[in-house]
């Protein structure tokens, strides 16, 4: 009688390979492939959802480091300002001339050009000079905390002057405006709201 054989047995037919016949190779793509192609798919599907959420993230992040560094050009254009009133008596410059009569105390002119501004247009300044304040002595402006000097303006020329009429509407800052007051400080002002 014979034995029974295990199926481990080195002798068995089917553990050697002996008489049964190869798999067939298989057609296509293999598994592992198709995995990494729906993955690759889901990859590029989150990357397109969080780039349409982002960019109008980045895009209001640069215009706030623009309006930043706008403040802080007109800052800087207000320090000018409180040096040439303290060489001239207290007067204030005449506004035709303002840019030309604080370049001395500022050594630069990139100061006068709005970074907004001056994205859409290289050559244009962007501030502007209340011609109210022109000539004036800084010791008789009433209430110097809310009358303004320098701002925001719409006219993008050199030496822009006029009585507040080229403050842009809406802000050219995410609806709002970069201003001096004739006491020395600067400020963000939102636009008003709308009724």
């Amino acid at each position: 009688m014979s034995q029974p054989q295990s199926p481990w047995s080195e002798t068995n037919p089917s553990r050697t390979g002996q008489g049964t016949s190869p798999a067939p190779p298989r057609g296509g793509m293999p598994a592992w492939g198709w995995a990494l192609l729906g993955c690759g798919g889901m990859f590029f599907l989150i990357i397109s959802i969080l780039a349409a959420i982002l960019f109008p993230v980045f895009a209001q992040a640069r215009e706030k480091a623009r309006q930043t560094s706008c403040l802080a050009n007109l800052r800087q254009q207000s320090n000018a300002l409180q040096m040439y009133a303290a060489d001239f008596d207290g007067i204030l410059p005449p506004a035709s001339k303002w840019m030309d009569a604080l370049y001395p105390y500022t050594g630069t002119e990139s100061i006068f050009r709005c970074p907004t501004a001056r994205s859409s247009a290289p050559t244009k300044y962007g501030y502007a000079f209340n011609d109210g304040v022109s000539q004036k002595s800084v010791a008789k402006i009433g209430a110097p905390e809310t009358v303004i000097t320098l701002y925001d303006s719409s006219t993008l020329t050199k030496n822009a002057h006029d009585a507040l009429t080229s403050l842009p509407v809406p802000g050219r800052h995410s609806h709002g405006n970069n201003l001096v007051y004739a006491d020395g400080h600067a400020k963000y002002k939102k636009d008003a709201p709308t009724p």
